[in-house]
């Protein structure tokens, strides 16, 4: 989950002909310590996800990796790490990475600290962008499917 993470927050902003020799490169260092066959599935996926044209907004140009956030929501105190960030006109996307195996097939079956977790960055960036909708993913690595965390 980590190596696909980190490959998630630095290949979209390389060359799209450098892609798999980075990721080939560094899912191969000794630290990671995986069998070549997972290194290859590990890059296969990472580049299928990256490729999808669904997708595209979530990896282009305009977006961001691991975004610190701040901010103080009834009271409490939100800190984190946005994996990526989409402000667009009308509205901001947060999107988080899961790689949760097997990924749940509906909302109805997240983990309800996922959901906390989303609510509170959503909540927190209403602040940062009081005129724009504010919607929270989930990104399931396992299925390449993004599944949209509604509001309470």
């Amino acid at each position: 989950g980590t190596v696909t993470h980190k490959l998630l927050q630095i290949l979209p902003d390389l060359p799209l002909e450098g892609r798999e020799r980075a990721a080939l490169g560094f899912v191969a260092h000794p630290a990671h310590d995986l069998p070549e066959s997972v290194q290859r599935e590990i890059v296969d996926e990472v580049l299928r996800l990256l490729a999808l044209p669904d997708f595209s907004d979530l990896f282009g140009k305009d977006s961001m990796a691991e975004v610190p956030i701040t901010g103080v929501v009834d009271g409490r105190v939100v800190s984190g790490q946005i994996d990526r960030l989409v402000v667009r006109d009308h509205d901001v996307l947060i999107i988080d990475y899961k790689t949760n195996r097997p990924s749940p097939i509906s909302p109805d079956a997240i983990p309800a600290l996922y959901h906390s977790q989303m609510e509170a960055y959503r909540r927190t960036l209403t602040h940062i962008y009081p005129d724009k909708t504010i919607r929270a993913f989930l990104l399931w690595t396992d299925r390449m499917h993004l599944m949209e965390i509604g509001t309470p």
